[in-house]
């Protein structure tokens, strides 16, 4: 779907389930203006990057201090392992 058509059907499902229904209601267009036109997806994108390996080096620290070496290298190889470990210590 494109992306402004995104927008709409997200301002019409919010509308609808009473998320900001007042706020949209008064303010649709500039809503959905600033949402089109003010996204930058390669900010975005480079924000998700980022935030992705903030979190791969936390949990490759929390696993080298506590000496957890065969689990730090199953995680750099195995990405279901490593979403496991995520899960496990809350990140």
């Amino acid at each position: 779907m494109p992306f402004p058509e995104a927008v709409e059907c997200a301002v019409d499902y919010c509308t609808e389930k009473g998320i900001l229904a007042d706020f949209l209601s008064k303010n649709r267009a500039e809503a959905i203006a600033v949402s089109i036109f003010e996204y930058d997806e390669e900010k975005h994108m480079k924000s998700e990057r980022e935030e992705g390996e903030d979190r791969l080096a936390r949990l490759f620290k929390k696993l080298m201090d506590g000496g957890k070496i065969n689990e730090l290298q199953c995680a750099l190889s195995d990405r279901e392992y490593r979403e496991k470990l995520y899960r496990e210590n809350g990140m």
